[in-house]
């Protein structure tokens, strides 16, 4: 169910597209505070828009079963007492630009999730907007008139624990692609508020493969949710162990790109009696470490052996090492 969830929180961010678009060239309209509730099978599921910035989203997804969450507390009011009950809480980290869920962080059991090979096929999916004589009616056909004349259905929509009445949606559709999941070939249905252009959430959804439907309920959503300070543990990346060139200068190579932190190089001195330690300035490219031929002979002794190191401001007691021992020559 969990991993259900996570596939369905990444189709509700999906646009409002007027004709067929991917979801890859979607134009995220989504605020910091965003948030939707849904409900299937007596197990509620907040997700939350929790921070949205230079291409990188933090997603909030919170399950609790229906019998831990008092009828008459708000969800603004649960989520700000910390989600008492909750079966899970989890952090995600899409990478807007690149389409990928970078990480996912179990705030329950503090420990990181596998990425979920969905998401990233998700990612490809077209969404096209549903006909107005496709869109479902309401009450049964008519046997005798040719032309439908029953009005077209509309989900209930909720907003901060009101139910909008006679509230208009546009629908879209996309279809799942043939493989071994649970959602092979199978319909998805998004039906979006039409007044609240710029939520990113859908107010209901419906999943279906021509004969029976999986309905997600969605029972409230909102925005100004203020996010609670949940951050993802910092993880560090490491050096791989070969030494590149690059017009003359030494390339450190790391195995993905620096934590957003002011990060300083040094390199240990290990040939000099006592030993040195020299700060090296470089130049950070992606998960690269350059450090000028200018830099290298200026600070570096022939003959010596150096050990490269790095530290993060605020954290040394996190440092990466080099596997490898550089001799300058």
């Amino acid at each position: 169910m969990a991993k259900f969830l996570l596939i369905i929180s990444t189709i509700f961010l999906l646009p409002l597209w007027g004709s067929v678009r991917s979801i890859e060239e979607r134009l995220l309209s989504a605020k910091s505070g965003d948030y939707i509730v849904l409900e299937q099978s007596k197990l509620f599921s907040l997700l939350l828009i929790a921070d949205l910035s230079e291409g990188h989203l933090i997603l909030e997804e919170i399950n609790v079963p229906a019998s831990q969450k008092k009828k008459s507390e708000s969800w603004s009011q649960y989520y700000k007492k910390g989600a008492p009950g909750a079966s899970s809480h989890l952090l995600h980290e899409i990478n807007l630009k690149e389409h990928k869920l970078i990480r996912s962080y179990s705030l329950t059991k503090r420990t990181f999730l596998a990425a979920d090979p969905f998401l990233t096929q998700l990612f490809a999916m077209p969404l096209s907007p549903i006909a107005r004589e496709d869109r479902k009616r309401i009450g049964p056909p008519s046997l005798t008139e040719s032309l439908d004349t029953r009005k077209i259905w509309n989900p209930p929509v909720v907003i901060e624990g009101k139910r909008i009445k006679k509230r208009e949606c546009l629908a879209y559709q996309t279809r799942w692609p043939k493989d071994e999941t649970l959602l092979s070939r199978k319909f998805i249905n998004l039906y979006f508020d039409k007044f609240r252009p710029d939520f990113p959430f859908p107010c209901w959804m419906e999943v279906s493969d021509g004969s029976n439907t999986l309905k997600m309920r969605c029972v409230d959503t909102g925005s100004n949710l203020s996010p609670l300070p949940h951050h993802f543990p910092m993880t560090l990346p490491a050096f791989l162990p070969n030494f590149g060139r690059d017009t003359g200068g030494l390339v450190l190579t790391l195995s993905r790109d620096l934590p957003p932190a002011k990060t300083y190089l040094f390199a240990s001195d290990l040939s000099s009696q006592p030993k040195r330690t020299l700060p090296i300035p470089f130049k950070a490219e992606g998960d690269q470490l350059k450090i000028s031929h200018d830099n290298i002979m200026r600070l570096l002794s022939k003959e010596h052996r150096y050990r490269f190191f790095l530290i993060l401001e605020g954290h040394p007691e996190m440092m990466i090492d080099h596997p490898r021992i550089f001799l300058f020559r």
